[in-house]
Order: C-alpha cells, then structure tokens, then sequence
C-alpha cells in the first residue's frame, strides 16, 4: 500500500501593517476584553467563586464591577458550576443581590444563568451539551469554576494543558454576542456575527501549595491567559494583563 500523502500546512497570512487599527473591544473597560481568557487564581477557600459571581451580576446588570470598573450595558452570562451545590449557589447570589440592591428574581431576565454538569473534557457527550448552550444563548461572558474539573488528563504537563485551551478557545469562539458599548467610538453594534468579537472566558483556578501567587501546575497556565487575577486574603491583585491597564 502507498504511503499517504500529508496535506501541506495552511498558508500563514503576513500582518496587515498599513491596515486600520481595530480598537478592542472590552467587556470591562481597559481591563477585561472580549475574546480574551481571564485566570481567577487563589486557594480553597479564597473567595474566588464569590468574585466571579459578583463579577456576573455586574456584567448582566450593567453595573460596575468591585465599585471601579464601568461594565457595558448588560449581556447574558454563563456560569458552568462543577464544584459547588445548588443550595449554596443560590445562598450567595441572594447575599451578592441584597449588596447590590439587585431582585434576585429579575436575574433570569437579566441572562444570567447556571449550569451544573459533568462538563469534563473527559465526557465527550457532556462537553458536546455544553457547546451546544452556549452556541444557543450567546453569552458575553463564559465562566468556569473549576479548570481543574474541565481539564483532561495533567495539569501538569503541556500537551495536556495546551489542549485544554485549545478547547476553551472553541467554547469561547461558539458565542458572537450582539454588543452594544455605552461609551465614546465604540457605542455601534457589529451586526454580522463573523464580525463580533468572541465571548469572554473566565476560568477559576487553584493556586499552588507552595506559592499561593501562581496557578497550581505548569506554567502555561499563565502564559494562556491574557489576564491573571489572584485572589488571597481578601485582596484581590492583576498578576499579568495582556492587554489593558494594570490595578
């Protein structure tokens, strides 16, 4: 039998360099961009999942997020949940709506939504499900809690890692939200959505034993990301920002 022939590699295109400059478009402004992948690090028991929770209220509320930065008017949000009940998760959106003078009961309305699943990367059928909501709800904002729970195989070896966010880029790349900016150049929607920027992706993340200011496992962890937010002692700090302003 022959040997097959391998296709050849696809064409790589050279940058534009006297192309127009795309601004980017932010879901929180001069911080977090859409189609960007943002690392929430901490230990057990930090409070990473509250921040995230709070960070999804302000996204599908409009408000600010942390009192300091201006979120957009407000989009559906998806939180995919692996690790927490659902008695406690509705304990602490109540806690965070009664802060926010918010109706909990408005949430719904409002896109924010909750899923409980097996999503691992080692439940093809479950992963498949997953994708298939996000593709039928457009969320601006994709949060996963844990990525030790999605993760297939170690996290502490690259190829498993690498593949890790090559998925998570195909999770984010289902969603071309319909968004509209309250602020300056940016206040007109992209109508097609071969146009619209990606969803964002949030992903919470344990820290490690020894250092609680990096992500637990190998290093590709951060250097995946655009933005790296620890959360210890009640602080919340900007470990690395791709793109943006630094807090």
């Amino acid at each position: 039998m022959p040997p097959r022939k391998r296709r050849p590699p696809p064409p790589i295109d050279p940058v534009d360099l006297d192309g127009d400059v795309k601004p980017i478009r932010w879901m929180l402004r001069d911080t977090l961009r859409l189609a960007g992948r943002t690392l929430l690090v901490g230990a057990s028991g930090a409070g990473k999942s509250w921040v995230a929770l709070d960070l999804c209220l302000a996204v599908c509320t409009g408000q600010r997020w942390m009192g300091l930065l201006p979120a957009p008017i407000e989009r559906p949000v998806m939180y995919v949940d692996e690790e927490t009940s659902a008695e406690t998760m509705l304990n602490r959106i109540e806690m965070l709506c009664r802060g926010r003078d918010i109706d909990r009961h408005a949430l719904a309305s409002t896109g924010l939504l909750v899923l409980f699943s097996d999503s691992s990367l080692a439940n093809p059928r479950s992963w498949k499900l997953l994708k298939l909501e996000i593709a039928k709800r457009e969320p601006c904002l994709i949060v996963i809690d844990t990525a030790t729970r999605i993760v297939r195989g170690d996290e502490s070896k690259a190829g498993d890692v690498a593949y890790f966010w090559s998925e998570c880029n195909q999770l984010r790349d289902l969603s071309r939200p319909l968004f509209t900016y309250p602020w300056g150049e940016d206040d007109e929607p992209l109508p097609k959505p071969e146009e619209r920027p990606a969803a964002a992706l949030l992903l919470l993340h344990h820290s490690g034993w020894q250092d609680a200011t990096r992500p637990r496992g190998l290093s590709d962890w951060r250097g995946g990301c655009d933005v790296e937010i620890g959360v210890a002692h009640h602080e919340i700090r900007w470990n690395k920002v791709r793109d943006g302003v630094e807090r």
